[in-house]
């Protein structure tokens, strides 16, 4: 038998991914560290990136988006359950404003405070308040590309008012063929 060939690897999240890999798939990690997703842009066939139950600190998030930024072939980003807020959806935004970004499909599922959230006693705990703070969420609907073809916001403690942009938006994307508001309070 020979020996195969080695393939170079670059670290994400302290997992060692091949180069040549086409998807990321990665759950239930803490991203602390700017140097999390530094490598992300090396991955030169990275059409995928799966990521759900994360928590991201600032520095991580930011990696993350940096890393995102540079991934031209990237057409799938899923961030399931990540505690997305808005700040969040706000960055993602800038992500699709800025050009260059070819991701027409993108699930934002489970994250319930992308519109905004707080406990309605100030004490951190249900019950919960959503959709007062939609600035992030507005740009987010505002900034999606007409290339897209699926997203899904299932369980995102989306109010009636947080349809009206994302009902603009979905107007404009004649190539739209999956749109999944499943689970909000609508």
């Amino acid at each position: 038998m020979e020996p195969q060939p080695e393939t170079a690897t670059v670290l994400v999240c302290g997992t060692a991914i091949p180069v040549t890999a086409e998807e990321l798939e990665l759950a239930g990690l803490q991203v602390k560290g700017p140097e999390a997703f530094s490598a992300l842009s090396r991955l030169v066939n990275l059409r995928t990136i799966t990521l759900s139950k994360m928590t991201f600190s600032d520095a991580g998030w930011e990696s993350l988006v940096a890393g995102i930024k540079g991934s031209p072939h990237l057409t799938h980003l899923n961030l399931t359950a990540c505690g997305l807020g808005p700040k969040h959806a706000a960055d993602l935004a800038g992500i699709f404003s800025s050009g260059g970004c070819n991701i027409t499909t993108l699930c934002l599922a489970k994250n319930d405070a992308l519109t905004g959230k707080r406990s309605r006693d100030n004490d951190n705990r249900a019950p919960w308040i959503y959709g007062e703070k939609t600035e992030g969420w507005v740009a987010l609907c505002s900034a999606l590309p007409s290339t897209m073809i699926s997203l899904d916001f299932s369980g995102c403690a989306l109010k009636p008012k947080s349809l009206t942009p994302l009902t603009d938006a979905i107007a404009k994307m004649p190539a739209l063929t999956v749109a999944c508001v499943i689970g909000n309070p609508i």
